[in-house]
């Protein structure tokens, strides 16, 4: 029997069923993918002793059979099992029989499973008191103290994980690195914080298309240990967060805690079309349990990111501001940001000028700066930092149809940009690249402009851009390469300097992009 000669296969690769793909880079030595039109049960017995050796396991299109791994429930069976992929199986409801721990399971996959009510079909028998819609995927003793690796998707599962885990059973997920879960359509939230604060080794976090969502993580009423400090850490190891197609997802977690909520490591942040967002975290009333009106602001000086680099942000419809002038300094090490497609935005960074404020000078890591498709948008800085904050760090600025934008840059911003290669606005009621300086005594001095590394300048469809900057300014542009006016009927480019009878130099009303 050809099946019988495979069990001395120490190594082995074997797909069984059509249209497999090619087979990824597995760090497993012993793998079976399965294509059915069955359920395990109807194997060959060589098969299904393949299945008992196998490290990873893929079954696609499993038919006619409600608990998954019928046979394979025994702890003695599953200790092998490192990966777990199952999906497109239309009649599961369970994946187990009976309680069981899987020792050395790293990665788990379970997709395109509409039925699925409980990992554990046991866990389904007990639970009398609850309709089956109600059962958390996974029970209270489910073990998976290995785990690194959990996608759940296309699944019609209402919670994940038991309300009432105790630290002990939940912590037994400890070592996950990535968790994805993508269009799970009835869950409403995914973590509490008791939960969350287990996951100190995840890495990488990802939620897509699960309509339902209102928040990520409850912030229930805390241990005395939490509510004595100041700050709340969570995630200390999370280094990417992707929040995408989260239609009523109103905020990341909410709180009644005075408290500053912080992701230490983070380095990456995406949102996609969260049309309902208005706050990455939100607050509410203790007394009351009412919600605090937010402002629109995307953050605010009760959370903290002191790593993040890269943040993009599109289709988040209610949000009206990105940084608010309290936060400012809390993102020093942000890189890269692109707004794209947020109906209502009208700033990105606020600056506000206060007392305590002047001694504080502080340096941004920002490189590229994208703005794209912002209608509303009325302003990029809102007010001259005037030194309080530098952005002589950015590289590139892209603004594209931003169409009551009326300037780019404040005057102290546009004169201390010495890195600036790339520079392009397109399609936007822009009338002057820099704001002029407020009216005092500097207003009558020229303004020196030194572009030392700009490349490329490019002005398309600009029709109310007048000049690039409305005072008595010199720019010099010693590397540009590239230059490209569009459309641009306003805009005198070249033009001459005249001398008045006194000697100096005239400044015409609007002077020219060049003289």
């Amino acid at each position: 029997d050809f099946f019988q000669k495979l069990q001395k296969l120490e190594r082995y690769k074997i797909c069984i069923g059509k249209e497999w793909g090619r087979f990824r880079n597995y760090q497993y030595s012993r793998t079976l993918r399965l294509r059915l039109n069955t359920s395990i049960d109807d194997l060959d017995h060589g098969i299904k002793k393949l299945v008992k050796r196998t490290q990873a396991l893929e079954l696609d299109e499993l038919k006619g059979v409600k608990i998954a791994l019928k046979e394979l429930t025994d702890e003695e069976r599953l200790s092998h099992l490192q990966n777990l992929h199952i999906q497109n199986g239309l009649d599961i409801e369970s994946i187990i029989n009976d309680r069981n721990e899987f020792p050395r399971l790293q990665s788990l996959t379970l997709q395109g499973l509409p039925q699925l009510v409980s990992f554990c079909f046991q866990d389904k028998i007990d639970a009398t008191s609850l309709p089956q819609r109600e059962l958390p995927l996974f029970g209270e003793k489910i073990s998976f103290p290995s785990l690194k690796k959990l996608r759940l998707a296309s699944l019609n599962v209402i919670k994940v994980w038991h309300n009432q885990f105790s630290n002990v059973s939940f912590c037994t997920h400890e070592k996950l690195t990535t968790l994805k879960i993508d269009g799970c359509r009835n869950i409403k939230y995914l973590l509490s914080f008791s939960m969350a604060k287990c996951l100190v080794h995840l890495k990488y976090f990802e939620i897509t298309e699960c309509n339902c969502l209102e928040e990520i993580i409850v912030l229930e009423d805390l241990e005395e240990e939490t509510q004595a400090t100041m700050t709340l850490s969570l995630f200390p190891q999370l280094k990417s967060l992707e929040l995408k197609n989260l239609q009523h997802l109103s905020g990341f977690c909410s709180t009644s805690q005075n408290k500053v909520i912080e992701f230490a490591f983070m380095k990456s942040m995406r949102i996609y079309n969260c049309p309902n967002l208005d706050s990455f975290i939100w607050r509410y009333t203790r007394q009351e349990n009412q919600r605090i009106c937010s402002q629109g602001d995307l953050f605010d000086n009760k959370v903290a990111f002191p790593k993040l680099q890269e943040l993009r942000v599109k289709g988040c419809d209610k949000l009206l501001s990105i940084f608010p002038s309290n936060v400012l300094t809390t993102f020093q090490r942000l890189q890269h940001l692109t707004v794209n497609t947020c109906g209502s935005l009208q700033q990105v960074f606020e600056i506000m000028h206060e007392e305590k404020e002047t001694a504080l000078l502080a340096t941004t890591q920002l490189r590229e700066l994208h703005m794209i498709r912002l209608p509303k948008l009325k302003y990029i800085w809102k007010n001259d930092p005037k030194g309080i904050f530098s952005f002589k760090k950015i590289c590139t600025i892209f603004v594209w149809r931003c169409q009551i934008l009326k300037s780019v840059f404040p005057a102290s911003i546009a004169k201390d940009l010495p890195r600036l290669r790339y520079l392009g606005i397109f399609y936007c009621g822009v009338e002057e690249i820099v704001s002029k300086l407020e009216e005092g005594s500097e207003s009558e001095i020229a303004v020196n402009f030194e572009f030392d590394h700009l490349y490329s300048l490019r002005l398309w469809r600009l029709p109310e851009l007048k000049c690039f900057y409305p005072g008595k300014h010199t720019t010099k542009w010693p590397m540009l390469n590239k230059l490209e006016l569009v459309e641009c009927e306003k805009l005198k480019i070249l033009g001459t300097q005249l001398i008045t009878n006194n000697g100096q130099l005239d400044f015409p009303v609007h002077p020219p992009l060049f003289y």
